[in-house]
């Protein structure tokens, strides 16, 4: 009992010391993330009977976003930057534990640490932080869903599925993916769960703001009329600034070619589980490749890809260690080293472009890894096949 109550005044402790520094950080009162704009103001807006769809708040995200976020549009503005910033970190944390442990990959409560150190300096992380994004919340479900469908909790991975719905259009191809492997192994509850909780996201949205998908559908029709998407740091903005003439046909035909092949990959291993973290890896990355929005903070996402890599190339096997080093010493130059070369570059031309360098090249090691695990001794030797579910 006395274990249990230290226990429980050190987490507090932790989590009053964490909240108070990050306040010094991100609460001061002349600081303003874009969390005042997708989440606080609109949300303020939303309690006070307005649109949020309209001028001057504008709201690019589905309501449900804004509607699960709401109660801290009720907090003074420094307070609830803090809070959102906190609530993103534990979140990673989550997603790191809920991803390593769908890997079955046992680690140190050092090398966890550093792990998590790791990944929330990685340049995107940091960004995302900044931001008042929602992508290591996105990251969280996404990981927890595939924990939950390695333990056969398939009402839960529905449910997460579902949550992950935060920003559509960087999980769009992975929620469609599982769903489709779900269905092919007969795991309806899965189904059933992911439905239900989606109904209810758009019922309670509903509730607050009737009418709200048409004025969401709207507003992103003519944001993306508008938009620039030749600035992007994905295929398009590198179509681009290659083939200014052709380029919107030299992208879509780069991105047809890359979606057949994650559809081939998708079909090859449906009736695998032992596939499924390298199925989730690839479509995140080639989502990252292919999306005609978005930005360098989204590239938080391949933090899941490079989990599957460091697994990878960590697991024993019939490996000599100075290959092994040279691969972690690979993996951890992408995370460290590279988007600060990339910023460098894109600050030095004025242009986000060069940091689509950073999904083709995660895209790169992931094939080069999983091609290097299948000679070496380290792939998954027999591929597990999953027998349906009831």
């Amino acid at each position: 009992m006395k274990r249990y109550a230290l226990n429980s005044f050190l987490a507090v402790a932790m989590v009053i010391v964490a909240f108070l520094a990050n306040y010094a950080v991100f609460g001061g009162p002349e600081l303003h993330n874009d969390f005042y704009y997708i989440a606080w103001r609109p949300g303020r807006a939303l309690m006070q009977g307005q649109n949020p769809y309209q001028a001057p708040h504008f709201l690019r995200y589905p309501l449900w976003t804004l509607v699960l976020s709401l109660p801290l549009a009720w907090l003074p503005l420094s307070i609830a930057m803090t809070s959102w910033t906190l609530l993103s970190e534990f979140a990673a944390l989550g997603f790191l534990t809920a991803t390593t442990r769908s890997l079955d990959w046992q680690l140190s409560p050092k090398a966890f640490g550093l792990l998590a150190v790791l990944s929330l300096i990685f340049r995107p992380s940091l960004a995302s932080i900044v931001h008042g994004q929602y992508l290591f919340i996105t990251l969280f479900f996404v990981g927890l869903s595939l924990l939950a469908l390695h333990r056969k909790r398939n009402a839960l991975a529905g449910v997460c599925l579902a949550m992950s719905l935060l920003k559509p259009q960087l999980v769009f191809l992975v929620v469609a993916g599982l769903l489709a492997w779900t269905v092919v192994q007969r795991r309806w509850s899965a189904v059933v769960s992911f439905l239900s909780t989606a109904l209810a996201l758009v019922a309670v949205s509903h509730a607050f703001l009737p009418g709200w998908v048409d004025d969401w559908l709207l507003l992103i029709n003519e944001k993306q009329l508008q938009s620039k998407t030749f600035i992007v740091p994905s295929v398009w903005g590198l179509a681009h600034s290659l083939s200014s003439s052709q380029w919107v046909l030299v992208a879509s035909i780069l991105s047809l070619i890359l979606l057949a092949a994650l559809a081939c990959l998708w079909w090859r291993h449906r009736n695998s589980m032992a596939y499924l973290p390298l199925l989730t890896a690839a479509t995140i990355v080639v989502t990252q490749i292919v999306t005609p929005k978005a930005w360098n903070y989204d590239h938080t996402m391949l933090l899941l890809p490079l989990l599957y890599c460091l697994h990878k190339v960590s697991r024993p096997g019939g490996i000599s260690r100075p290959v092994r080093w040279s691969w972690l010493a690979v993996l951890l130059g992408w995370l460290m080293v590279l988007p600060h070369i990339l910023s460098y570059w894109a600050s030095s031309h004025h242009s986000e472009i060069p940091y689509a360098l950073l999904p083709i090249t995660m895209g790169i090691l992931l094939l080069s890894i999983e091609a290097w695990g299948s000679t070496t001794g380290t792939s998954r030797g027999v591929v597990a096949v999953d027998e349906p579910a009831p």
